[in-house]
């Protein structure tokens, strides 16, 4: 399985609604330690985000993203029990058709009382990576994640809301140059929007909840 990192993290207004506010999310996160990415490379801008003292070993089947250790997350790591304080998935979950592994060697190879942090899509177009398998819902997630022996999970639903989804599945048609230039008003007016229907929703008794409509999901869990 090849897991690729995406371009190169920066802020401009050429993100995607998405990856702005999983940025914005990460932000408020912190780590310290020794920090497994899974499925990630040496060059990450989202590790600069992260709050927190800690370094990095990224595993990633694919040696273009010049990871630390070359591996294939649909096995079993060839890691030591609790080697890391904390471990990253960004991205990657829904890339292993044998995810439920991936967690649970997730949870094996970190010491007592560390940290993961994951990073799932849901409301998003298929986006292979050679594959593309799954979307989550927080119960799911929740779920798995007890399942396995976390604690202190919370789920965040990233940039919720119908209009937030239309908007993204739009611009991914547009040329590049042309989305680029209309992201950050096009992401303004689709927040807009979401705000005035959930208030209407609201008034009318109708059952429109932003949260229902995530782009994706931002998980933390101690083990």
């Amino acid at each position: 399985m090849t897991l690729h990192l995406s371009a190169p993290y920066t802020y401009t207004t050429m993100l995607s609604i998405f990856r702005r506010a999983t940025y914005k999310l990460l932000e408020s996160e912190s780590l310290s330690g020794s920090v497994l990415d899974l499925g990630g490379g040496t060059i990450a801008e989202y590790h600069k985000l992260i709050k927190g003292t800690f370094t990095t070993v990224s595993l990633n089947i694919d040696e273009s993203a010049k990871p630390d250790i070359v591996a294939d997350l649909e096995k079993p790591l060839a890691i030591a029990d609790a080697q890391y304080d904390g471990a990253i998935l960004m991205n990657v979950l829904e890339h292993v058709f044998n995810y439920q592994q991936l967690i649970r060697e997730t949870f094996r190879v970190l010491k007592k009382d560390g940290k993961v942090v994951i990073v799932v899509p849901f409301m998003f177009p298929i986006h292979p990576s050679p594959n593309d398998f799954h979307r989550f819902t927080d119960q799911a997630l929740e779920r798995l994640l007890q399942n396995t022996g976390f604690t202190s999970i919370k789920i965040t639903p990233i940039a919720p809301g119908i209009m937030k989804v239309r908007h993204l599945m739009i611009s991914r048609h547009i040329p590049h140059r042309i989305a680029a230039l209309c992201e950050a008003p096009f992401s303004f007016l689709a927040q807009t929007i979401d705000s005035v229907f959930e208030k209407l929703s609201k008034k009318s008794g109708k059952n429109y909840n932003a949260t229902h409509y995530p782009l994706g999901y931002l998980v933390t869990a101690k083990k």
